[in-house]
């Protein structure tokens, strides 16, 4: 996949909730993630094969009017050069089978080398992989290829009942609920609400667009008199300085 098996954040994080009981020996990570393979060994599972297969790109044209170009040298290569790269990992691991994450572009080699191994796949949705398509005159052709890897799959897993029901009615096929709680969980003793005072909670990281929400649904609240509870990886320092102007966090 495009997402690492580390601790972290977000899928990461989830990914190495999933993998980090599992014989090492007996598990390979093929990757095209950037951020920052081996800075933090201390992140990564202990003893497992790992392998990444970082995409081209352009140097120094992140902003440049030619950008554009970089998001076709990722999905080209993702589509045509890493299959035979996967194949060949995957070929010489002998993997019984192949799971992937169904982001960015790296799920589709990975989909082709489990129907050329004849070894079942298994993907794992975390968000709606549309977010992370970066070229819009694909959304079709992709969408078929979603529909079609869907259904080829041994195993869906699902982040939530919702994300379940959506792709039903788009596949027609039902998915599973990952398992998302680690050995790590916190055990929280229940609030009490005094006062009769509408309180939500919040669980999970903030960062960019999901602060800038988070930030919003405060606001809201605090027009009613209403407040938030939050655990989460930012303190209220960092929530002032992305705008948060209210008490009630």
């Amino acid at each position: 996949a495009d997402r690492e098996v580390r601790t972290g954040e977000r899928g990461q994080l989830l990914l190495h909730r999933l993998f980090r009981d599992y014989p090492p020996e007996q598990l390979m990570v093929i990757h095209s993630s950037n951020h920052g393979l081996g800075k933090n060994p201390d992140k990564e599972i202990p003893g497992v094969a790992t392998v990444r297969l970082k995409s081209p790109h352009i140097p120094g044209t992140r902003f440049a009017p030619i950008g554009h170009l970089n998001k076709w040298i990722s999905y080209l290569y993702d589509r045509y050069i890493v299959p035979a790269k996967i194949m060949k990992q995957a070929r010489a691991f002998k993997a019984d089978i192949i799971i992937t994450v169904m982001h960015g572009y790296f799920w589709i080699p990975a989909a082709n080398a489990a129907r050329t191994l004849d070894v079942p796949l298994g993907i794992i949705i975390h968000d709606d992989w549309t977010i992370s398509l970066t070229i819009s005159s694909l959304r079709e052709r992709l969408l078929r290829d979603f529909r079609s890897i869907y259904l080829q799959a041994a195993e869906c897993f699902c982040i939530s009942e919702a994300m379940i029901s959506y792709y039903r009615e788009q596949t027609g096929r039902t998915g599973i609920m990952l398992p998302t709680l680690g050995q790590d969980k916190i055990n929280l003793p229940p609030t009490e609400n005094k006062g009769g005072v509408f309180t939500m909670g919040y669980g999970g990281s903030l960062h960019g667009n999901y602060a800038l929400n988070f930030i919003n649904t405060c606001h809201a609240l605090a027009e009613t008199g209403g407040r938030m509870i939050a655990y989460t990886n930012v303190d209220l320092a960092h929530l002032r300085y992305y705008g948060l102007k209210t008490d009630n966090v």
